[in-house]
């Protein structure tokens, strides 16, 4: 097998990986908000989520967004105390995990706007 055989079937492999981990990234946010989510704030289950209703659930949502907010400008200070190329290093790692995964959500919203809406950067 040659080199470029061997680097088509590892690119083949490779997506159908990324597609499988989309996929089980989906279901599993999608499982969650129609089986545990709904049914918690409709008070038919408890599942123990730290909200009963809807109107609990957007403070819970104002309150997470704050909170994702503060842990990002705290781990930006805190990495500028680190040394300079050490902090750099450690934010540079930080950012690609968070953009990768805030790319997997990107990507899911982009299926649950109206299609006028939708970005087209994040809907491939």
């Amino acid at each position: 097998m040659s080199a470029h055989q061997t680097g088509g079937i590892l690119a083949a492999v490779k997506s159908t990986i990324a597609r499988i981990h989309e996929t089980l990234f989906k279901w599993r946010l999608e499982w969650e908000i129609y089986h545990r989510i709904a049914p918690h704030i409709h008070q038919e289950k408890a599942f123990g989520y730290p909200f009963g209703s809807e109107a609990e659930l957007r403070k819970n949502v104002i309150h997470g967004d704050l909170d994702a907010q503060l842990h990002l400008e705290t781990m930006k200070l805190q990495a500028d105390l680190m040394g300079t190329a050490y902090g750099e290093a450690f934010r540079h790692i930080v950012y690609r995990d968070l953009n990768k995964r805030m790319r997997m959500y990107l990507k899911l919203v982009q299926t649950r706007v109206p299609s006028e809406c939708r970005i087209p950067e994040y809907a491939t």
